[in-house]
């Protein structure tokens, strides 16, 4: 496989990992402080309640260019969530780096 396609694949499993590892950090944050985990609108602040739109919700990136805050309340996002997201992202690169 030639290397342009090798770095895409390994971008697209990486970023298919932080989207992943931010579900999970979603589900146990949302498990842990006893909300409930299905039937409530996608993805929501913890701090206003306000929910989130599409542009709020990229994996990483969000978290610096808002630097670890809500853009409507600025409610601090723990730093759990961007190392979750950076793990997930890291997990799943093996997969395609060790399959071509």
């Amino acid at each position: 496989m030639e290397v342009l396609g090798q770095v895409f694949l390994a971008v697209a499993f990486f970023l298919l990992g932080a989207i992943l590892g931010s579900y999970l950090i979603t589900y146990w944050s949302r498990y842990r402080t006893g909300r409930k985990i299905l039937g409530t609108k996608h993805c929501f602040c913890f701090g206003c309640g306000r929910e989130l739109k599409l542009r709020d919700m990229w994996p990483i990136f969000s978290y610096l260019i808002y630097r670890g805050k809500c853009r409507y309340c600025s409610y601090s996002i723990g730093r759990e969530t961007l190392l979750c997201e950076i793990v997930g992202g890291l997990l799943l690169l093996p997969v395609i780096l060790f399959t071509f």
